[in-house]
Protein backbone atom coordinates (compact mmCIF):
# COMPACT_ATOMS: atom_id res chain seq x y z
CA UNK A 1 0.00 0.00 0.00
CA UNK A 2 1.08 3.42 -0.91
CA UNK A 3 0.12 6.12 1.71
CA UNK A 4 -0.16 9.70 0.39
CA UNK A 5 -0.18 12.60 2.68
CA UNK A 6 -1.30 15.96 1.98
CA UNK A 7 -0.27 19.12 3.98
CA UNK A 8 -3.11 21.61 3.10
CA UNK A 9 -3.07 25.66 2.91
CA UNK A 10 -3.73 28.32 1.32
CA UNK A 11 -3.52 28.06 -2.36
CA UNK A 12 -1.20 25.25 -2.41
CA UNK A 13 -0.40 21.98 -0.39
CA UNK A 14 2.46 19.99 0.77
CA UNK A 15 2.51 16.35 -0.55
CA UNK A 16 4.39 13.59 0.92
CA UNK A 17 4.25 10.20 -0.54
CA UNK A 18 5.48 6.80 1.97
CA UNK A 19 6.18 3.20 1.04
CA UNK A 20 3.94 0.36 3.00
CA UNK A 21 7.23 0.33 5.18
CA UNK A 22 7.00 3.51 6.67
CA UNK A 23 9.86 4.51 4.13
CA UNK A 24 10.02 7.95 2.16
CA UNK A 25 8.82 7.17 -1.15
CA UNK A 26 8.77 10.34 -2.77
CA UNK A 27 10.05 13.77 -0.84
CA UNK A 28 7.44 16.11 0.31
CA UNK A 29 7.27 18.78 -2.51
CA UNK A 30 4.58 22.27 -2.75
CA UNK A 31 1.80 21.57 -5.21
CA UNK A 32 0.06 25.17 -6.39
CA UNK A 33 -3.53 24.52 -6.60
CA UNK A 34 -3.56 25.16 -10.14
CA UNK A 35 -5.30 22.48 -12.59
CA UNK A 36 -1.71 21.89 -14.10
CA UNK A 37 -0.31 20.91 -10.79
CA UNK A 38 -3.33 18.71 -9.41
CA UNK A 39 -3.72 17.36 -12.60
CA UNK A 40 0.43 16.25 -12.53
CA UNK A 41 -0.43 14.72 -9.27
CA UNK A 42 -3.08 13.14 -10.51
CA UNK A 43 -1.30 11.62 -13.65
CA UNK A 44 1.71 10.99 -10.67
CA UNK A 45 -0.66 8.89 -8.73
CA UNK A 46 -1.74 6.50 -11.43
CA UNK A 47 1.65 4.93 -12.02
CA UNK A 48 1.33 3.07 -9.15
CA UNK A 49 0.08 -0.19 -9.16
CA UNK A 50 -0.56 -0.64 -5.53
CA UNK A 51 -3.48 0.32 -3.86
CA UNK A 52 -3.60 3.93 -2.71
CA UNK A 53 -4.72 5.75 1.11
CA UNK A 54 -4.79 9.28 0.41
CA UNK A 55 -5.17 11.71 3.20
CA UNK A 56 -5.76 15.24 3.79
CA UNK A 57 -6.84 17.18 6.53
CA UNK A 58 -9.90 19.64 6.72
CA UNK A 59 -9.49 23.33 6.54
CA UNK A 60 -12.66 25.13 5.90
CA UNK A 61 -12.46 25.59 2.16
CA UNK A 62 -8.76 25.49 1.51
CA UNK A 63 -8.48 21.83 0.57
CA UNK A 64 -11.75 21.55 -1.41
CA UNK A 65 -9.73 22.10 -4.92
CA UNK A 66 -7.33 19.19 -4.30
CA UNK A 67 -10.08 16.94 -3.13
CA UNK A 68 -12.75 17.71 -5.54
CA UNK A 69 -9.83 17.15 -8.67
CA UNK A 70 -8.77 13.90 -7.17
CA UNK A 71 -12.54 12.61 -6.76
CA UNK A 72 -13.16 13.48 -10.49
CA UNK A 73 -10.09 11.63 -11.05
CA UNK A 74 -11.48 8.66 -9.37
CA UNK A 75 -8.97 8.49 -6.30
CA UNK A 76 -10.60 7.72 -3.04
CA UNK A 77 -9.68 10.59 -0.56
CA UNK A 78 -10.13 10.30 3.13
CA UNK A 79 -10.63 13.93 5.27
CA UNK A 80 -9.40 13.76 9.04
CA UNK A 81 -10.20 16.13 11.36
CA UNK A 82 -7.07 18.47 12.61
CA UNK A 83 -7.61 17.76 16.48
CA UNK A 84 -7.37 14.14 15.54
CA UNK A 85 -3.88 14.61 13.70
CA UNK A 86 -3.12 17.33 16.44
CA UNK A 87 -3.28 14.82 19.47
CA UNK A 88 -1.66 11.98 17.18
CA UNK A 89 1.15 14.43 16.67
CA UNK A 90 1.59 14.90 20.59
CA UNK A 91 3.13 11.35 21.63
CA UNK A 92 6.28 12.25 18.88
CA UNK A 93 9.26 13.19 21.38
CA UNK A 94 10.81 15.19 18.80
CA UNK A 95 8.12 17.65 18.27
CA UNK A 96 8.39 20.06 14.62
CA UNK A 97 5.69 22.26 12.81
CA UNK A 98 6.45 22.63 8.88
CA UNK A 99 4.88 21.99 5.96
CA UNK A 100 6.85 18.99 5.15
CA UNK A 101 6.91 17.18 8.54
CA UNK A 102 2.96 17.75 8.86
CA UNK A 103 2.43 16.20 5.44
CA UNK A 104 4.89 13.07 6.22
CA UNK A 105 2.78 12.86 9.53
CA UNK A 106 -0.40 12.95 7.83
CA UNK A 107 1.14 10.52 5.02
CA UNK A 108 1.99 7.87 8.52
CA UNK A 109 -1.18 8.01 10.09
CA UNK A 110 -2.79 6.99 6.85
CA UNK A 111 -0.24 4.23 6.72
CA UNK A 112 -1.11 3.27 10.08
CA UNK A 113 -4.92 3.77 10.08
CA UNK A 114 -5.52 3.07 6.78
CA UNK A 115 -8.04 -0.36 8.11
CA UNK A 116 -10.51 2.60 9.45
CA UNK A 117 -10.19 5.51 7.28
CA UNK A 118 -13.33 5.95 4.79
CA UNK A 119 -13.21 7.81 1.62
CA UNK A 120 -15.29 11.47 2.05
CA UNK A 121 -18.43 10.94 0.40
CA UNK A 122 -19.63 13.40 -2.03
CA UNK A 123 -23.04 13.46 0.24
CA UNK A 124 -20.85 15.35 2.91
CA UNK A 125 -19.25 17.08 -0.06
CA UNK A 126 -23.08 18.77 -0.41
CA UNK A 127 -23.20 19.43 3.33
CA UNK A 128 -19.92 21.50 3.35
CA UNK A 129 -20.81 23.51 0.17
CA UNK A 130 -23.91 24.22 2.05
CA UNK A 131 -22.09 25.30 4.73
CA UNK A 132 -19.56 27.32 3.45
CA UNK A 133 -22.33 29.11 1.62
CA UNK A 134 -24.13 29.77 4.91
CA UNK A 135 -20.63 31.32 6.17
CA UNK A 136 -20.60 33.72 3.92
CA UNK A 137 -24.17 35.07 3.45
CA UNK A 138 -23.56 35.21 7.44
CA UNK A 139 -20.69 37.38 6.82
CA UNK A 140 -22.36 39.41 3.72
CA UNK A 141 -25.00 40.22 6.41
CA UNK A 142 -23.36 41.08 9.23
CA UNK A 143 -21.17 43.49 6.99
CA UNK A 144 -24.01 45.24 5.38
CA UNK A 145 -25.59 45.95 9.24
CA UNK A 146 -22.05 47.18 9.97
CA UNK A 147 -22.06 49.37 7.11
CA UNK A 148 -25.82 50.61 7.44
CA UNK A 149 -24.64 51.29 11.41
CA UNK A 150 -22.19 53.43 10.04
CA UNK A 151 -24.32 55.27 7.40
CA UNK A 152 -26.77 55.84 10.09
CA UNK A 153 -24.18 57.63 12.47
CA UNK A 154 -22.37 59.89 9.67
CA UNK A 155 -26.13 61.19 8.41
CA UNK A 156 -26.74 61.94 12.10
CA UNK A 157 -24.07 64.20 12.35
CA UNK A 158 -24.69 65.51 8.45
CA UNK A 159 -28.14 65.36 7.42
CA UNK A 160 -29.81 65.07 11.29
CA UNK A 161 -33.27 63.61 10.92
CA UNK A 162 -33.06 62.24 7.50
CA UNK A 163 -33.85 58.66 8.60
CA UNK A 164 -37.14 59.21 9.78
CA UNK A 165 -38.49 60.83 6.92
CA UNK A 166 -36.68 58.87 3.80
CA UNK A 167 -36.34 55.32 5.27
CA UNK A 168 -32.85 53.73 4.59
CA UNK A 169 -33.18 49.92 3.20
CA UNK A 170 -30.23 48.28 1.83
CA UNK A 171 -31.88 45.29 0.33
CA UNK A 172 -32.16 47.32 -3.28
CA UNK A 173 -29.97 50.09 -2.22
CA UNK A 174 -29.76 51.18 -5.90
CA UNK A 175 -33.33 52.10 -5.63
CA UNK A 176 -33.16 53.45 -2.30
CA UNK A 177 -34.32 56.99 -2.33
CA UNK A 178 -32.47 57.96 0.87
CA UNK A 179 -29.37 56.89 -0.92
CA UNK A 180 -29.81 58.58 -4.29
CA UNK A 181 -30.79 61.80 -1.90
CA UNK A 182 -27.43 61.53 -0.29
CA UNK A 183 -25.91 60.41 -3.56
CA UNK A 184 -26.93 63.96 -5.25
CA UNK A 185 -27.13 66.44 -2.43
CA UNK A 186 -24.30 65.25 0.03
CA UNK A 187 -25.28 66.90 2.96
CA UNK A 188 -27.96 69.61 4.43
CA UNK A 189 -24.84 71.92 4.85
CA UNK A 190 -24.35 71.96 0.98
CA UNK A 191 -28.28 72.39 0.41
CA UNK A 192 -28.03 75.31 2.84
CA UNK A 193 -25.02 76.83 0.99
CA UNK A 194 -27.65 77.28 -2.30
CA UNK A 195 -28.99 80.93 -2.24
CA UNK A 196 -32.32 79.98 -3.45
CA UNK A 197 -33.83 83.80 -2.94
CA UNK A 198 -31.08 85.50 -4.96
CA UNK A 199 -30.61 82.77 -7.66
CA UNK A 200 -33.04 81.40 -9.68
CA UNK A 201 -30.83 78.65 -11.64
CA UNK A 202 -30.22 77.15 -8.17
CA UNK A 203 -33.77 76.49 -7.48
CA UNK A 204 -33.06 74.13 -4.82
CA UNK A 205 -37.02 72.52 -3.59
CA UNK A 206 -37.93 72.55 -7.62
CA UNK A 207 -34.40 70.57 -8.39
CA UNK A 208 -35.13 68.59 -5.26
CA UNK A 209 -38.56 68.22 -5.97
CA UNK A 210 -38.03 66.89 -9.72
CA UNK A 211 -35.47 64.50 -8.57
CA UNK A 212 -37.72 62.93 -5.75
CA UNK A 213 -40.39 63.34 -8.68
CA UNK A 214 -38.67 61.28 -11.52
CA UNK A 215 -37.66 58.41 -8.98
CA UNK A 216 -41.07 58.08 -6.93
CA UNK A 217 -42.84 58.27 -10.79
CA UNK A 218 -41.23 55.49 -12.20
CA UNK A 219 -41.19 52.79 -9.01
CA UNK A 220 -45.48 53.46 -8.28
CA UNK A 221 -47.39 55.94 -11.11
CA UNK A 222 -50.91 54.87 -11.09
CA UNK A 223 -52.08 53.22 -14.13
CA UNK A 224 -53.94 56.06 -15.62
CA UNK A 225 -51.37 58.51 -15.12
CA UNK A 226 -52.16 59.64 -12.08
CA UNK A 227 -49.00 60.48 -9.71
CA UNK A 228 -49.77 61.69 -5.77
CA UNK A 229 -46.40 63.32 -4.23
CA UNK A 230 -45.76 60.80 -1.46
CA UNK A 231 -45.90 61.99 2.24
CA UNK A 232 -42.53 61.91 2.68
CA UNK A 233 -41.06 63.83 0.62
CA UNK A 234 -43.68 66.08 1.19
CA UNK A 235 -42.24 66.57 4.99
CA UNK A 236 -39.04 66.90 4.22
CA UNK A 237 -39.67 69.79 1.55
CA UNK A 238 -42.17 71.86 3.98
CA UNK A 239 -38.79 71.15 6.91
CA UNK A 240 -36.29 72.21 4.49
CA UNK A 241 -38.63 75.52 3.40
CA UNK A 242 -39.65 76.28 6.71
CA UNK A 243 -36.12 76.57 7.67
CA UNK A 244 -34.83 78.30 4.84
CA UNK A 245 -37.27 81.01 5.70
CA UNK A 246 -36.49 81.10 8.84
CA UNK A 247 -32.65 81.70 8.68
CA UNK A 248 -33.80 84.75 6.04
CA UNK A 249 -35.03 86.46 8.24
Amino acid sequence: MIAVGIDVSKSKSTIAILNSDGSVLVKPYTMAHTQSDMCALADYLRTFDEPLTILMEYTGHYHYPVLKKLQQEGFPVCVINPYQMKKYGDVEIHKAKTDKKDAIRIATYALEKAYKLVPYAALEQKYEDLKFLSRQYNQRISSVSCAKVQLINLLDQTMPGITRILPLRSRHPEQCTLLLFIKRFKSFDEINKIDTLKDEENDLIGRVYEYFLSKFAKAVASDDGVFFTPKSLVKMLMTRSSLRLKNSH
